[in-house]
């Protein structure tokens, strides 16, 4: 049986099973509501949030570049001249049923007075005993607002964008772990703007040693599927990062009355996994 606790005064919303903490969601004090715990069904924790060398990853997180403001990154600098907030309008469905937490959000993407985007999310969060995880289905609906808008993912400093619907992992994962694909485990990141309908990352936590892993997939009714994968792991990088990119390869343009619709399944889970297992997992997930 779950429990939901909301904080409306620290802008959060959490989901426990007999006290143990598995899904937090911070949708107030942030630059872009994001899921800031995701622990598997035994309490381990996978995520992380706003580690120094990258301010900007927040856990399980979605962000883009709209018409050259950045809503991904959230420091201006010399190559990053703007950027916006994503920020909580309101919940019209808050609904605990069955076991099953469903939470429907509107959110608009702005800058100073000027809103870009709106957006209506919906996160449905419950266990899946049978496969050992917790799992978090989000589909974001994108609305331009008052003119045709770009989605560009600038990212100046990475050969492809990595903006879309982001994962940074807790530290303990950062070394010893192994990228999954539906064509076997791979030791440090695959080919960036690689395709697949899913990724994985898994490994073992500090203290603990108990296998965790990240399960990401990618609805068949999303554009261009299957999306374009982009990973950050050592080597060579320190840390681990998963994202969905949607613009990997192309920017992405979006017309008022022409909503955007992009829907993943995200299964936190304990153990590992193998590429069959990835394979069911999808092929239930989307059915």
């Amino acid at each position: 049986m779950l429990d939901v606790i909301q904080n409306h005064r620290l802008g959060l919303l959490e989901v426990a099973a007999d006290g143990v903490p598995l899904w937090r969601y911070r949708y107030l004090n942030t630059p872009k509501p994001h899921v800031a715990w995701f622990a598997t069904p035994a309490g381990h924790n996978t995520a992380l949030v706003s580690p120094h060398d990258h301010v900007h990853h927040r856990g399980l997180m979605l962000g883009f570049t709209v018409d050259d403001v950045n809503f991904w990154e959230e420091t201006q600098t010399d190559q990053i001249p703007q950027t916006g907030s994503i920020l909580h309008a309101a919940f019209p469905r808050l609904e605990l049923e069955a076991s099953r937490l469903t939470v429907d959000e509107r959110l608009v993407w702005q800058k100073g007075a000027e809103v870009y985007l709106e957006e209506q999310r919906t996160l449905t969060v419950w266990i899946e005993p049978d496969e050992s995880a917790v799992r978090c289905d989000w589909t974001s609906q994108l609305h331009a607002v008052g003119q045709d808008r770009a989605l560009t993912g600038q990212t100046p400093h990475a050969e492809v964008t990595y903006h879309g619907l982001g994962y940074r992992f807790d530290r303990s994962l950062d070394w010893g772990g192994h990228h999954l694909t539906p064509q076997g485990r791979i030791q440090g990141p695959p080919d960036p703007g690689r395709t697949a309908p899913w990724h994985e990352y898994a490994g073992c936590l500090d203290g603990s040693h108990a296998p965790v892993g990240v399960w990401i997939g990618d609805a068949p009714g999303n554009p261009r599927h299957p999306t374009p994968w982009v990973c950050r792991s050592h080597p060579p990088t320190p840390f681990v990062l998963v994202s969905a990119s949607l613009l990997a390869h192309d920017p992405y343009r979006l017309e008022p009355g022409q909503p955007l619709t992009l829907s993943y399944s995200i299964w936190v889970h304990d153990g590992h996994w193998t590429p069959d297992d990835g394979d069911r997992v999808w092929a239930n997930a989307f059915r």
